[in-house]
């Protein structure tokens, strides 16, 4: 596939693309596939996989971009009055408890355990027989979550 084809199939690229769960970035993300590929893919035979591939690399670039770390202190006002620190933890934390209540049963059972037990995701896998994989992908994907409503909140906070 040349330079031209593969700018031909823009809108399959773009489709591809949401498929993975890209809403807005989706054109983005197909035009640093044209950057990487007009720096990588020169003299390369590009078949549809490759370049599949390529889109599904870029969007968990992205992915990887959009969640941060936050910082519990910019959660919180903390304020003079210890008592009102105190509060307003907790509020955040019954937040926090609220928000895994809207999970699928599962993974907020699997995330309660893995959380208040302190236990490795192998020991998990002993006690629960659960498969390894299944416990890693259930507590990223919890994670995950988590870090997009902190976001949120984080945001509902500043407008407030």
């Amino acid at each position: 596939m040349k330079c031209t084809a593969i700018a031909q199939q823009h809108d399959e690229w773009v489709r591809i693309v949401k498929r993975f769960g890209a809403k807005t970035e989706a054109e983005d993300i197909v035009h640093d596939m044209y950057i990487r590929f007009h720096k990588y893919g020169k003299g390369q035979v590009i078949t549809k996989s490759f370049i599949w591939i390529m889109l599904r690399n870029i969007f968990f670039d992205y992915c990887k971009r959009e969640i941060s770390m936050v910082d519990i202190d910019l959660m919180v006002d903390l304020s003079e009055d210890e008592n009102n620190k105190t509060h307003e933890i907790e509020l955040y934390y019954q937040s926090v408890e609220e928000q895994i209540k809207t999970w699928e049963w599962f993974d907020q059972q699997l995330f309660l355990l893995y959380l208040r037990s302190g236990k490795s995701m192998r020991e998990l896998e002993k006690e629960t027989k659960i498969s390894l994989t299944s416990i890693f992908h259930t507590i990223k994907k919890c994670k995950r979550k988590l870090k997009i409503w902190q976001k949120e909140y984080q945001r509902d906070l500043v407008i407030q």
